[in-house]
């Protein structure tokens, strides 16, 4: 393209929000130039439904040598109607790693109830780092707790 191009249109034109149903999008760009000519390209994407992972708290189990994890998972309603509630039947996994420098590891999975709610206990580690995560699905974005410790 030379410097004689003078008009850009994107569609679409308005800014995507939850109202919008998840799955693929496309986007046209289309460059009209000063000579009349016209290029279009096309690109698209995933539009997924936001998820989060909240009040994620570890803490040492109560009858062994382990860690508790607890918190809750919610999401943005499936029609995009009402703000964040809770997701039911997900599988989180637990992650942990020894300290900062080390890479996460799986070391337990755990289901949320009806109410988004979730309780995982790992057996044999205290110290370290940990986690939830959940992987996501087709019409959700998968989320990332913030890393937390024991206080010892």
């Amino acid at each position: 393209m030379t410097d004689d191009w003078q008009t850009w249109r994107f569609l679409p034109d308005k800014k995507l929000n939850r109202f919008y149903p998840a799955g693929t999008w496309t986007i046209t760009a289309t460059a009209k130039g000063a000579n009349g000519r016209t290029i279009t390209q096309y690109a698209s994407f995933e539009l997924k439904r936001e998820t989060r992972l909240t009040a994620v708290r570890a803490e040492k189990a109560a009858r062994a040598d382990g860690v508790r994890l607890r918190g809750s998972l919610t999401r943005v309603d499936p029609r995009g109607l009402t703000d964040y509630g809770p997701f039911a039947k997900q599988r989180l996994e637990l992650l942990w790693r020894p300290d900062a420098s080390s890479e996460w590891q799986a070391v337990g999975q755990v289901t949320t109830d009806a109410a988004g709610a979730f309780v995982g206990t790992v057996q044999g580690r205290t110290d370290g780092h940990w986690r939830v995560r959940y992987p996501g699905t087709g019409h959700y974005a998968s989320d990332l707790s913030k890393s937390r410790q024991i206080a010892q």
